[in-house]
């Protein structure tokens, strides 16, 4: 009977699945001074409201219509792709990393509940197998004791 326990012992993973958000929400809270400063500036930088305040700002650099060619496209180039699409690009990608965050929680939540169902069914399989391996007929029945009709 022994040796047969010994087959089935089961030895559990050391892994516990951890919240990826979390852990970075941490270390966002005890960075350095340099970081979360960049991350305040980003935080106000990428909102609409600075965009709109640069698109404001870029139409009153505007050169005005006896400009030349190479003024508007320096104006257009350097004044508001830059200064405009900062913002923009900055609200875009928070709202992508926002996705990617309640995608990573969701996966986690998914994750975390799949491991605690196959924790509980590892532990009824070696409570079945422990019943099986202590019963006198074991498994199975023999050949003479099945019925036959």
């Amino acid at each position: 009977m022994t040796e047969h326990s010994s087959l089935f012992r089961r030895t559990p993973h050391p892994h516990i699945p951890a919240n990826v958000n979390y852990l970075l929400r941490l270390e966002r809270m005890t960075g350095s001074f340099n970081q979360r400063l960049a991350l305040r500036v980003t935080r106000i930088v990428g909102t609409m409201a600075c965009g709109y305040l640069f698109i404001t700002i870029a139409i009153i650099g505007f050169p005005g219509f006896p400009a030349t060619l190479p003024q508007y496209v320096q104006w257009f180039s350097g004044t508001f792709l830059q200064l405009v699409m900062l913002p923009i690009l900055a609200v875009g990608t928070a709202q992508l990393g926002r996705h990617q965050e309640v995608q990573a929680n969701e996966e986690f939540d998914t994750t975390t509940k799949i491991y605690a169902d196959i924790e509980t069914l590892v532990e009824q399989n070696n409570r079945i197998i422990e019943m099986l391996l202590r019963s006198d007929t074991g498994p199975f029945l023999s050949p003479r004791d099945t019925p036959h009709d």
